[in-house]
């Protein structure tokens, strides 16, 4: 084997490391897709989104993955003022592209306002569940 030539494996030799599918992102560009979507969020739903706060966690708690089938993209808890909270680990694993988080950040975001205000997501953001129409 070539001095080089490195095998990448987690420690302690339980295989090769996973990485996020998006490979290095920076990690302003979530943050960046949550603005964008927070700015329709205000044109749509002015009044209601005052009593809401956003948070960005890395993963969900552990009770929430026991409760939930599949790994939770983010949650909405009740209260004054409501919280809507995303998940950055399983947004980021689940897309390829950052055109595809922007979108799943989008749908998510529109989901859970929708949830904690009362309505459907398509009256949070009107473009919910539409493909973008910017080229990959």
């Amino acid at each position: 084997m070539a001095r080089d030539a490195r095998v990448d494996r987690r420690r302690h030799g339980r295989g090769a490391r996973t990485a996020s599918r998006l490979g290095p992102a920076r990690p302003d560009h979530l943050a960046a897709a949550v603005r964008q979507t927070l700015a329709v969020l205000d044109r749509t739903l002015p009044t209601s989104m005052r009593s809401i706060t956003f948070l960005v966690e890395d993963l969900p708690t552990v009770g929430e993955l026991e409760r939930a089938r599949r790994c939770p993209l983010g949650r909405w808890e009740p209260g004054n003022p409501a919280q809507v909270i995303l998940y950055r680990k399983p947004l980021e694993s689940r897309c390829t592209t950052k055109l595809e988080l922007d979108i799943l950040v989008r749908d998510t975001l529109a989901e859970l306002v929708g949830q904690a205000v009362g309505v459907r997501p398509t009256v949070a953001v009107p473009a919910y569940g539409e493909p973008d129409r910017r080229q990959v």
